[in-house]
């Protein structure tokens, strides 16, 4: 099965839960964060299936493709040494990382998708952020 038809197959599935779910909605927060929950858990029950890969998740291509040729290159090197450094680190660190840094989300909005207080999300980022200056040697994460 190709990355499009898991994905379409993921999407499938958060959306018969949100219309299973709709009735547990409560309108206090954010009803992009009651799906992103959903989804994240959706997700999470297919992974924990199945054992992917990081590189699988994010397109290296189009992630370098806005730049010129030479600087394309470095681009997708440098994305592909930081997918693997990030497929590296334990599930709550990579998951937080994902959802502040590749879907751009608010610490707040990911506390409550990972159902985890907003301290902890912090200290989780700063932990993956640690582990990731380890493991690529840089400060300039």
């Amino acid at each position: 099965m190709g990355k499009r038809e898991i994905a379409e197959d993921l999407t499938q599935e958060t959306f018969l839960r949100l219309v299973k779910g709709i009735a547990t909605y409560k309108p206090i927060g954010k009803f992009s964060n009651f799906v992103f929950t959903i989804a994240v858990n959706v997700c999470n029950d297919h992974y924990r299936k199945s054992t992917p890969s990081f590189d699988d998740s994010i397109d290296v291509d189009s992630l370098a493709s806005n730049n010129s040729t030479n600087h394309a290159v470095e681009s997708r090197e440098n994305v592909i040494v930081l997918k693997d450094a990030i497929d590296h680190l334990p599930d709550m660190q990579k998951e937080v990382m994902l959802l502040r840094f590749f879907h751009d989300m608010k610490i707040k909005d990911i506390a409550q998708i990972t159902n985890a207080s907003i301290p902890t999300v912090k200290s989780r980022l700063n932990q993956g952020l640690s582990k990731l200056r380890k493991m690529l040697g840089s400060d300039d994460i």
